[in-house]
C-alpha cells in the first residue's frame, strides 16, 4: 500500500460543472462512478499521489476503489528514486490522443 488519493469527492454532476469539457487532469474515478479531484492538493508544495505520471507499458503502481477511497499499491518493488507510474486508462485519454504519453 502506497497511500490513498486525496482530493474533493465529486458526483458526476459536480465533475461536469467543474470540468464542462470532461477533462479533469487530476481526477480519478472508480467503477461505481465516484470521482476524486486532486487538483487543489496537487498545487501544494509536497508530493501527492496526484503527481504520479502515466505509462501504459511501464506502470509499477495500481489503483483500486475501496469504499470511500481510492488506494494506490505498488505492483512490484519500487526502488528509492524510481519514478512511480500508473496506467491512467483509456477513459482518461478520450479526446486527448494528441497528448498521450507511452
Amino acid at each position: 500500500w502506497i497511500g490513498d488519493y486525496e482530493g474533493d469527492r465529486l458526483t458526476q454532476k459536480q465533475f461536469f460543472e467543474r470540468y464542462p469539457d470532461g477533462h479533469g487532469d487530476y481526477c480519478i474515478g472508480d467503477e461505481e462512478g465516484k470521482i476524486w479531484d486532486g487538483a487543489t492538493v496537487a498545487r501544494g508544495d509536497r508530493f501527492t499521489l496526484a503527481h504520479i505520471n502515466h505509462s501504459r507499458t511501464r506502470w509499477n503502481v495500481v489503483a483500486g476503489g475501496h469504499g470511500p477511497r481510492v488506494s494506490f499499491f505498488a505492483a512490484e518493488n519500487i526502488q528509492v528514486g524510481e519514478e512511480m507510474l500508473l496506467d491512467y486508462g483509456r477513459k482518461y485519454w478520450r479526446n486527448r490522443s494528441d497528448v498521450e504519453m507511452p
